[in-house]
């Protein structure tokens, strides 16, 4: 059953295709710019930062910055696609509309991505919602706000005040949607309890 809220504590709603290209360079994907910056005028590079490090009798470390796409972002700066040499991403920071709002906006900008950059194939397909909860207490029932907490043992304190608990649950509906090789899909629930930032 699908819920629709008003106030939904999304912060940040996103869908993420990861593609093999063959040919297509950066100046094709900054060209996709063309098409939609009358809605999204904002233009930044997306860059790839990759550092070594080394230890023992020659110590050092070295950086090395690649750009690897483009990011376009909307006039609010609340929807953000990303054309990159590795794939495709549209985001939605918060407010949050609804499923077929992302998904509509979504395809349209993959349609021109895939038109313009021509990928070989799909190697992954992912769809991630970042929501936050505030909660003003340190010590509480965490299962009085979600369905989905930590079981403590009884022999433990039960007074918790963080925790990080990772869930992966196997989608085998999915399997073979996105071609002969897409088996093993799967959704995974990440469920953090953080400290108060704006304390």
């Amino acid at each position: 059953m699908a819920f629709h809220y008003e106030n939904a504590p999304i912060t940040e709603a996103l869908i993420d295709i990861r593609v093999q290209l063959r040919t297509a360079g950066l100046h094709t994907l900054e060209s996709i710019h063309e098409r939609i910056k009358t809605h999204y005028p904002g233009k930044t590079k997306r860059d790839y930062v990759e550092g070594v490090f080394s230890a023992g009798e020659a110590i050092g470390a070295s950086a090395k910055r690649t750009t690897i796409g483009f990011a376009f972002s909307s006039e609010d700066g609340k929807q953000i696609v990303q054309a990159r040499l590795d794939g495709f991403t549209f985001s939605r920071l918060r407010p949050y509309g609804s499923w077929p709002q992302l998904q509509d906006e979504g395809r349209r900008f993959w349609d021109i991505y895939r038109e313009m950059v021509v990928p070989v194939k799909v190697t992954r397909v992912a769809v991630r919602y970042i929501n936050q909860i505030d909660i003003p207490l340190q010590q509480l029932d965490y299962k009085e706000y979600f369905r989905t907490t930590p079981e403590v043992s009884p022999d433990l304190p039960q007074g918790l005040s963080g925790f990080f608990m990772q869930l992966q649950f196997p989608q085998a509906d999915f399997d073979g949607q996105f071609g002969p090789d897409s088996s093993g899909c799967s959704a995974a629930w990440r469920e953090p309890a953080l400290g108060n930032p704006r304390s």
